[in-house]
């Protein structure tokens, strides 16, 4: 058989070119929630998260404001490395928040998941006390935001339940993306009732998340019927142009070299070289975070964080103007 190199060669530049001609993904909005207005230029570190129950904090920088309403970051299984989420903690930052980021695991199978709600608060904790002590900032934490991807999601719920018993501030807000155990149950309480009567309740469910499925949303679903703002969204896959958006379990994850701490489980080496910022981040994940913060400090943006609008379903739209597919909205108050 002869292979025609010469049409081999053309067939491959055919290729590249259509790929070229699709239609590429919005970028980051200038304005509103998720947007690329920030108040402070810089992000400074303080880590003491070399153990299990020690915390990362992440601190607005040039200008370092007097004042800040904080966000406790509850990462996921396995990803006990900032860098995973790096470009969402930068940006959460240069908003104007505080960022704690609890580790609560020292490895991959240690603890164990039946400690890793105690780890994580005394993780906020510690943080909180080092803030008090070191960093010239005063810290509003009437109206702290817990924000949970994955087991993080779950150790928020846990923390909204528990606050108390566990001696943190009350959450006001959660954003749960992603929440579940997968194969690791230990962390989950008995049952997940008796929220507190005013928390605003945002949880995301991506389509092609084949590592926790839907389980333990529909579970928190049932459990708080009673909150006045409660919203349940499917973030759907879209192939319509290029890097195509895959709504997987991942898809929160932001890397940023800069806040590597050089720990390389599995979670950490496919974030650093398969998952990119894209649309979905600036979007869903930053968008929402930015709009429950806002809605639940300051009465703000409220339309992009509940109820179904335009505002808060819409992903943008590609280079050829058609809009991105948005996210549908499950359960609604």
């Amino acid at each position: 058989m002869k292979i025609c190199f010469g049409c081999l060669a053309i067939w491959a530049c055919c290729l590249q070119f259509a790929a070229a001609q699709k239609p590429v993904q919005p970028g980051q909005p200038d304005q509103g929630p998720g947007g690329s207005a920030y108040f402070h230029e810089e992000v400074r570190f303080i880590d003491s998260a070399q153990i299990a129950g020690g915390y990362w904090i992440f601190i607005p920088d040039s200008p370092q404001p007097d004042t800040a309403g904080v966000v406790v970051f509850l990462h996921g299984f396995g990803c006990f490395n900032p860098m995973i989420y790096g470009k969402w903690i930068s940006h959460l930052v240069r908003k104007g928040n505080v960022v704690i980021m609890p580790r609560y695991q020292e490895r991959l199978w240690r603890p164990r998941a039946r400690d890793f709600t105690d780890r994580a608060a005394s993780g906020i904790r510690g943080a909180l006390a080092c803030l008090e002590k070191e960093t010239g900032i005063t810290v509003q934490v009437e109206k702290i935001v817990f924000i949970g991807h994955s087991y993080g999601g779950v150790l928020a719920a846990n923390l909204a339940l528990q606050y108390e018993s566990w001696n943190i501030p009350k959450p006001a807000a959660l954003l749960l993306c992603q929440p579940g155990t997968n194969f690791f149950p230990g962390g989950l309480l008995p049952e997940y009732r008796d929220f507190p009567a005013d928390l605003k309740l945002l949880v995301v469910i991506a389509k092609n998340d084949m590592l926790v499925g839907r389980q333990f949303s529909k579970q928190i679903c049932r459990a708080a019927t009673g909150l006045p703002d409660r919203d349940i969204l499917l973030l759907s896959p879209d192939r319509h142009g290029r890097p195509p958006l895959v709504a997987g379990h991942r898809a929160c994850h932001a890397t940023d070299p800069a806040f590597d701490n050089g720990v390389r489980t599995f979670s950490a080496r496919y974030a650093l070289f398969h998952i990119p910022t894209d649309a979905d981040d600036y979007y869903v994940f930053w968008k929402l975070a930015d709009a429950l913060i806002d809605c639940t400090r300051y009465g703000a943006h409220c339309e992009s964080a509940f109820g179904g609008a335009e505002a808060q379903l819409s992903l943008g739209v590609w280079s050829d103007g058609v809009p991105v597919r948005p996210l549908r909205i499950l359960v609604t108050r």
